[in-house]
């Protein structure tokens, strides 16, 4: 015998292991196995030991020294020992018992255990020498020297091998043989009984699973049915509630107790009661396998709510119909996106309908506007000065500014974008607006006028600036009954920001209306008394000068609208220009060629022109203005209206280039837009003419170009 008790053996190729699964350790009572070869020991003094398949040792008994000292720990004389071991595990079969001479010089014998015919193990004994064998003490020693034993306590540990005759080694045989039967009946017995009772703890293990998945199953089943956002109800046959979700519950409105034993007819639109019974009766004749419609709930509350409704028919194992599943989706702000995406494409329409009769309401008054303003500069230049003629005359060209402001308002509302864009000082801004309006609106009210001197100065159009600040102004004047406050307010803000501030005291509003303050159209005043697009208006203002809008409002706390812009740096102020006194007219008298479509335009501008000491030639059109040049008509300036039919001032001006290079041009518009600027840039000796203008704009213009 060549292992100790506390190693084990790791072959190269191990011996085939049972495809049973059987394992020597599980099969053997080893404890009791244990008392018996320890008892055999002392009785024949042999050395036992068990190992299964794998080398490992089970059970171990009488050990000599010579293995565990010597044999076992020098890697070569260990070898020795894994080929003994390997070849009697290899080749001895069941009820046989096989010596083998170990290379160290002892001898091993083996016996298997088999059980069913498989082998499982093996029943070890040896390291003896037979009586009869002549013991070569000179290998021994030659065998120390060579692997660095010691000499003495290895030829001692030989010389305690115990001898053995051959029939008492052949008894020994055959006692194994007989034992290892007998083992193995009752392994195998312990076999059969392990198979049973792992059979029966399996089928438990079993049963306590699927009993756990079951419960497992139910809980996430429960979980999801409750946690889920659709509502999922069973409806009984006769169209009762058997079981809700809490997302049911909540989107009708009741509460699960409530439900339960309700009929879906208690909380269906009366309207549609008759579909839903349609639908149900269909899945139960077997026409159809699922229905999907939408329908309307009635909420504990009156409330109508929309609904996407997928229902199915349950049915048993033999076709029998048990109950419906029905799962229910709120589509009711999908129904209202829906409502206000109708609405907002009819304000979209209505919009550009607006954006259409802005532009063309705005030039069509702009030429009036400009007709009644040319003619009264010119009476009031040519009027005493302080009489009353000259005053009416100035209150007529003021009037006429302010509607030449509106306009530009309307007309920037409807395109979005800014007629001019120049320093603006929000203070004179402020100031100019109170003029207007401190003999009219705000007589009924009292006036805070809190500014703050320094102002940065913005990058704006004065006069969408002007309009929407008076949108405002009116608003909150309207609002305020007798001795209310209006509080205009400016301000340096931190990030480079300047506040225009606009506040009342008047009746606010609620949360509802605030909400929807600037929609296109919305108004609170009665018929008549608005048009909905006063705040709009302020609104898109703001965005184009890229600053941003606040109003803050409660019922009986006033409102505040709050506008704030970027600022920019001043440029250096200019000595300011007195009032529009004519000066004499330039030595040089011109002949101006008029081009306008307007009959208004060309009488009033006309009298201007003569008035300055001109000659006009004027045309109706930018064609006939064309055709007149290519006949030799000799001009000294044109004054050439963008907006007209047929070609207009932005088809004519490059055909005049063609036909005169150098001849100078004043581009007449009511609005100052991306259009006109580019066509000023690009062709030289173009000068833009904003109208409507007064005598003195008209004489400057002229007057550059004389000097030129």
């Amino acid at each position: 015998m060549s292992l100790p008790p506390d190693q084990s053996i790791e072959p190269d190729s191990p011996p085939e292991i049972s495809t049973l699964g059987l394992n020597l350790e599980t099969l053997l009572d080893l404890q009791a196995l244990q008392v018996l070869l320890e008892l055999f020991h002392k009785l024949t003094r042999a050395a036992i030991a068990v190992l299964d398949l794998r080398g490992r040792v089970l059970l171990a008994v009488g050990w000599q020294p010579v293995c565990t000292q010597f044999h076992r720990i020098h890697p070569e004389t260990s070898q020795n020992c894994l080929e003994s071991d390997l070849f009697l595990a290899g080749n001895v079969k069941a009820g046989e018992c096989v010596a083998y001479p170990c290379k160290n010089g002892l001898w091993d014998v083996v016996t298997p255990f088999c059980v069913e015919g498989v082998h499982v193990g093996n029943i070890y004994t040896g390291q003896f020498f037979y009586e009869d064998q002549e013991i070569d003490l000179q290998a021994f020693a030659a065998r120390a020297e060579a692997y660095g034993l010691d000499m003495e306590a290895y030829l001692s540990a030989v010389a305690r091998v115990p001898r053995r005759s051959r029939d008492w080694v052949n008894s020994l045989m055959g006692f194994l043989v007989h034992f290892a039967a007998m083992v193995s009946e009752q392994a195998l017995s312990n076999r059969r009984l392990n198979e049973v009772t792992q059979a029966q703890a399996q089928a438990l293990h079993e049963l306590s699973r699927l009993e756990e998945e079951r419960h497992l199953s139910e809980a996430r089943l429960e979980m999801a049915f409750n946690a889920s956002p659709i509502g999922l109800v069973l409806v009984s046959l006769e169209g009762r509630f058997m079981t809700v979700n809490p997302a049911f519950c909540a989107m009708v409105g009741r509460t699960e107790a409530e439900l339960l034993g309700a009929t879906f007819q208690d909380i269906t639109h009366p309207e549609d009661v008759g579909f839903n019974i349609q639908f149900a009766q269909e899945l139960l004749e077997g026409r159809q396998k699922t229905v999907q419609w939408e329908k309307r709930y009635l909420r504990k509350d009156g409330q109508e709510i929309w609904a996407q409704v997928h229902t199915s028919l349950v049915r048993a194992m033999d076709g029998t119909p048990l109950h419906y599943v029905t799962q229910v989706q709120d589509l009711t702000q999908r129904k209202q996106s829906e409502r206000e995406q109708l609405l907002l494409r009819a304000q979209l329409v209505q919009t550009q309908k607006m954006e259409s009769l802005a532009g063309g309401v705005s030039h069509d008054m702009n030429n009036v506007l400009m007709a009644i303003q040319t003619l009264a500069t010119l009476h009031q230049a040519t009027a005493p000065e302080g009489s009353k003629l000259c005053k009416d005359m100035e209150t007529i060209t003021k009037a006429c500014q302010r509607g030449g402001t509106m306009l530009k308002g309307l007309l920037g509302f409807a395109r979005q974008n800014l007629a001019e864009e120049r320093e603006v000082d929000l203070n004179a801004l402020v100031r100019e607006e109170l003029a207007l309006l401190e003999r009219t609106t705000l007589q009924k009210v009292h006036l805070d006028m809190d500014l703050e001197e320094g102002l940065r100065p913005i990058k704006g159009d004065p006069a969408a600036l002007l309009h929407g600040l008076m949108n405002l102004c009116v608003n909150a004047v309207d609002a305020m009954d007798k001795d209310g406050i209006l509080t205009l307010r400016t301000r340096n803000e931190p990030g480079g920001m300047v506040l225009l501030e606009v506040a009342d005291t008047g009746t606010g509003m609620p949360k509802e209306v605030l909400d929807r303050v600037l929609e296109p159209f919305f108004t609170t005043k009665p018929q008549g008394k608005g048009t909905g697009l006063g705040l709009s208006i302020v609104y898109g203002t703001v965005k184009a000068h890229h600053g941003t809008l606040n109003i803050q409002s409660q019922p009986g706390q006033g409102t505040r609208v709050s506008l704030h812009f970027p600022a920019i740096e001043a440029k250096p102020s200019l000595p300011e220009v007195g009032a529009q006194a004519v000066s004499p007219p330039p030595s040089a008298s011109l002949r101006v060629l008029l081009v306008d479509d307007d009959e208004l335009i060309q009488i009033a501008v006309q009298a201007l022109l003569e008035a300055l000491g001109h000659t006009v030639i004027s045309a109706l059109s930018g064609e006939e203005a064309l055709a007149r040049l290519e006949t030799g008509l000799h001009t000294d300036v044109v004054i050439l209206d963008m907006n007209m039919p047929g070609l207009g001032g932005a088809g004519t001006l490059p055909r005049l280039r063609r036909l005169r290079p150098s001849l100078p041009v004043l581009l007449a518009t009511g609005r100052v837009d991306q259009t006109a600027l580019s066509l000023a840039s690009e062709y030289e000796g173009v000068t833009l003419l904003s109208k409507p203008f007064s005598l003195a704009d008209l004489q400057t213009s002229l007057a550059s170009i004389v000097r030129e």
